[in-house]
């Protein structure tokens, strides 16, 4: 398991947004990012980052405390020690009060031609 330094979101909502700020679970504990630029309303697009310096055992995006919230589009980019930073992308999903997205992913293992 990898020591995540730091990760990033890119969020472009889809026709229906949420108010307030955008919120996530890092292992257990329900953060906010640092940083945030852009905003969560239909059509627009939120950018945060979260300095985690720490082992990533779960990371997940949470649902508004109400109503729904379409999403068109999240990537991650995680920075983790000893590695390249790698990006997950996840596409068309909806989140509300009882649902949240593990978006925790491990690095690509490497590939290479024999």
């Amino acid at each position: 398991m990898p020591r995540v330094n730091s990760f990033e979101v890119e969020i472009t909502t889809g026709a229906q947004g949420m108010p307030g700020p955008v919120k996530f679970d890092f292992n257990g504990h329900t953060m906010e990012f640092q940083q945030p630029e852009g905003g969560t309303a239909a059509g627009e697009k939120f950018r945060g980052v979260f300095p985690a310096r720490s082992f990533a055992h779960s990371v997940a995006l949470v649902g508004p405390p109400e109503g729904k919230w379409k999403i068109d589009e999240l990537r991650i980019t995680y920075h983790c020690d000893n590695s390249e930073p790698y990006a997950v992308t996840f596409t068309d999903f909806e989140l509300d009060d009882s649902v949240a997205l593990d978006i925790w992913r491990p690095a690509p293992l490497p590939t290479f031609d024999v």
